[in-house]
């Protein structure tokens, strides 16, 4: 499960991913990614009015992908149209 605080009410979340660690990714209109590519998007979410968003990230597991690293960053457009990103987490994919 990811959990994004801190943002504004009622604001876009895209939660996105990478399996090959972090690094500087541009992608665009002024939106720059801590993470490598490839980088996947995992799920959309809006924040609640306490600036809180949180999503399930349906992520394999495959079998062969137990216990691999996956370095995620929360993405969020605010009213005004501009994107801010959160702080790079790690996690271990679990059965």
């Amino acid at each position: 499960m990811a959990i994004l605080t801190g943002a504004g009410p009622q604001e876009t979340v895209a939660f996105v991913y990478s399996r090959n660690g972090t690094g500087s990714f541009d992608a665009g209109s002024g939106l720059i990614l801590d993470l490598a590519p490839p980088i996947l998007k995992a799920a959309y979410a809006q924040t609640n009015y306490a600036g809180t968003a949180m999503s399930i990230i349906p992520i394999g597991p495959n079998i062969d992908e137990i216990g691999q690293q996956l370095w995620g960053q929360a993405v969020v457009k605010d009213a005004h149209g501009d994107y801010w990103t959160s702080a790079v987490i790690t996690e271990t994919i679990q059965p």
